[in-house]
């Protein structure tokens, strides 16, 4: 069975929800560890992450962050959702 956390509720997987996000995307672990730190201080709405476990291992994950691209137009929210699931680790 999956199971959706928010970060923000179990900062014990902070490192753990970093590591997998910087394996994924290869943008830089620092990166991560800095955003996911600022959500867990509930200073706003976002950013936002989010991870699927399958028993204790990581098979999705979801980042709500500010938007890099704001400039082009091309988001008028400014938010960018990116979602990362491994199709392998789905059973069903």
């Amino acid at each position: 069975m999956i199971t959706i956390l928010k970060l923000r509720e179990h900062e014990e997987l902070a490192e753990k929800a970093a590591q997998w996000f910087h394996q994924k995307w290869r943008v830089p672990l620092e990166a991560y560890m800095e955003s996911i730190d600022e959500c867990l201080c509930q200073k706003a709405a976002v950013p936002q992450w989010y991870l699927a476990l399958e028993g204790h291992t990581v098979v999705g994950g979801l980042g709500v962050i500010e938007n890099d691209f704001q400039l082009c137009g091309c988001n008028p929210t400014g938010r960018l959702h990116a979602v990362h699931c491994n199709e392998n680790d789905l059973s069903d």
